[in-house]
């Protein structure tokens, strides 16, 4: 599985897609964020963002309906960046899900922003 990167890339190249990677790192400067493939933080776990060896941010889920998303894939194009991919839970009644997400993260000295990007099958 390969993702193909977008606006803000270094290269066109395609991205190997690591789907069985249990935990992600992006890492910029003296701060590093770790979480689980689905781009959520569990304070029960070494994830977090850490800045200077601090930890200021220990949970972060992203849920659909209350509910957490299924992770699909992860890449990282860059040591300071991650792509998931995850799509929303299966319905009542074994319903297929027809969202799925694309949460982006980037790490850079000063503010940090997490942005989102969603698309409907239909």
């Amino acid at each position: 599985m390969t993702a193909t990167p977008t606006e803000g890339s270094t290269d066109g190249a395609e991205i190997p897609v690591r789907p069985g990677a249990e935990d992600v790192t992006t890492l910029a400067g003296s701060s590093f964020c770790r979480s689980s493939r689905s781009g959520d933080m569990d304070d029960s776990h070494a994830h977090g963002l850490f800045v200077r060896d601090t930890r200021v941010v220990s949970t972060w889920e992203l849920t659909f309906d209350d509910a957490l998303l299924e992770p699909l894939g992860v890449a990282n194009p860059d040591p300071y960046a991650a792509i998931f991919v995850a799509r929303a839970p299966s319905r009542p009644g074994g319903v297929e899900p027809t969202v799925v997400i694309e949460r982006r993260r980037a790490l850079a000295e000063g503010p940090c922003g997490v942005p989102l990007r969603h698309g409907a099958r239909l």
